[in-house]
């Protein structure tokens, strides 16, 4: 900590520590966005989200038969 005039004005830390920092700062607010949209209503099903994530990480390719099966399996 770096004092002026006796008082803490500001802190010293290293890059790393700061980009952790930044990491978690962002992450949640991402949570936080997230409980704020469920609450007001703004979810998807689950293999809705699947679906998504899939074409996102695998776009045209074929999908891992894991994948597709989990997807797949809906509550009843």
């Amino acid at each position: 900590m770096v004092t002026q005039r006796g008082r803490p004005a500001a802190v010293l830390e290293s890059v790393e520590e700061y980009e952790r920092r930044l990491e978690r700062l962002e992450l949640f607010e991402k949570v936080d966005r997230g409980i704020r949209e469920a609450e007001r209503g703004e979810v998807y099903p689950n293999h809705e989200v699947m679906r998504q994530l899939k074409e996102i990480v695998f776009g045209r390719k074929k999908v891992p038969r894991q994948l597709d099966e989990v997807s797949q399996k809906r509550p009843a």
